[in-house]
């Protein structure tokens, strides 16, 4: 199984000098700018914007597909975990088992 927990731990200490609400903010930020998304999110959804966002930073995604299916995963994982499951699989592919 893919663990990213020690990458977004890393890029927050790294980067952001541990504080991790400037690092949700900028990496939220940035994501919605690489995607070009306008949307406006339920509290739900953005908690999941705020995790993928450091995840695509962490990892320096740059794919517009990658970018897109984490966009499909904020929008996905409150209402349908399942379905989030699968887009995870799809995202991390044979790492993520």
């Amino acid at each position: 199984m893919y663990d990213i927990t020690s990458e977004v731990k890393s890029l927050i200490i790294k980067k952001y000098r541990g504080n991790s609400v400037q690092a949700e903010k900028i990496c939220v930020s940035d994501f919605l700018t690489k995607t070009n998304c306008k949307d406006t999110f339920a509290n739900a959804e953005f908690e999941v914007l705020k995790e993928v966002s450091l995840w695509a930073a962490a990892m320096n995604i740059a794919d517009n597909d990658k970018l897109n299916l984490l966009l499909q995963m904020v929008k996905l994982k409150p209402v349908d975990e399942y379905r989030y499951q699968e887009l995870l699989r799809l995202f991390f592919g044979d790492t993520y088992k």
